[in-house]
């Protein structure tokens, strides 16, 4: 926005705001990019770290914050964010007591920073797996406005950007599972959709895989599908088949929930028992 003052004129910097997830986000829009996507904070130190870079051409602020919150699901899979969950936050945040140093900074183009994370957890902690969200946001380090250039209307747009991810600390005797009774089919108009009502089953989430495998009536996989998932308490796990891929005909489904994620190390994996349903439906 632009103002003029007598002869003279005054250029207003916009702030736009953007949120991104990881698992969502874009690399058009990225300007800094974290790693590990997935932070635990392990004992006996109480530390964990990860690594901030600049990919943009800008020098950037960035901040770090927390809040807690879990990935949840409606009763058709749809997923969704739930921050409003006073009574696990009691049993489960970690959010009150972790921190991060430095928790704002500032990078040049291509600068890495390096921060850690601090926890501090009161004394008599329950057994189990606590966890908050890490917001992450950068934003364009803001440009002096100048008095040289008088007669052009100009304008600069700062956009503020925040990747979401998560922070994890085992405390004691953790245990996780998943339980299932049953498998079912919804069909739309250009899916076939494979959904399983699940339970976590110990106190701390599944960090795990979901596989959909489909089979003609010869025994011969025709069509898959994969999610890496975490559960964090009850979910209805939806995993598709575009209907273009089978043709006419029987088939069996088989869904396979086992512990492990090809982008978290398996030292931080709490295995579980591997369970799996099937079922038999029909292509008309």
């Amino acid at each position: 926005m632009k103002k003029r003052f007598g002869k003279h004129y005054l250029t207003l910097s916009i702030p736009v705001i953007f949120f991104l997830f990881l698992n969502v986000g874009s690399e058009v829009c990225a300007q800094v990019s974290i790693s590990p996507t997935t932070i635990f904070v392990e004992k006996p130190n109480n530390f964990g770290s990860f690594s901030i870079q600049n990919t943009s051409n800008r020098i950037q602020e960035v901040s770090v914050r927390f809040k807690f919150g879990y990935v949840a699901t409606d009763s058709v899979g749809n997923i969704y964010m739930n921050y409003s969950d006073s009574t696990r936050a009691r049993r489960y945040s970690m959010t009150s007591w972790v921190h991060a140093f430095p928790r704002s900074i500032t990078l040049n183009p291509s600068q890495t920073q390096t921060v850690r994370i601090m926890a501090r957890p009161p004394h008599n902690l329950t057994d189990g797996m606590y966890w908050t969200r890490m917001y992450v946001t950068s934003n364009p380090q803001s440009s002096l406005v100048g008095s040289s250039n008088k007669s052009n209307v100009s304008a600069n747009i700062n956009f503020k950007f925040v990747q979401v991810t998560s922070v994890f600390y085992n405390n004691g005797n953790t245990k996780t599972g998943i339980s299932f009774d049953k498998l079912y089919l919804q069909r739309t108009s250009r899916h076939l959709n494979f959904l399983s009502d699940v339970k976590q089953t110990g106190n701390a989430p599944f960090l795990g895989t979901v596989r959909l495998k489909i089979y003609n009536q010869n025994g011969k996989m025709v069509a898959k599908n994969t999610l890496m998932t975490t559960i964090y308490f009850n979910e209805t796990i939806k995993l598709d088949i575009n209907k273009s891929e089978l043709s006419s005909g029987d088939y069996k489904a088989t869904v396979t929930f086992s512990s492990g994620r090809n982008d978290i190390d398996r030292k931080n994996i709490i295995n579980a028992k591997t369970v799996s349903k099937t079922i038999k439906f029909r292509i008309p």
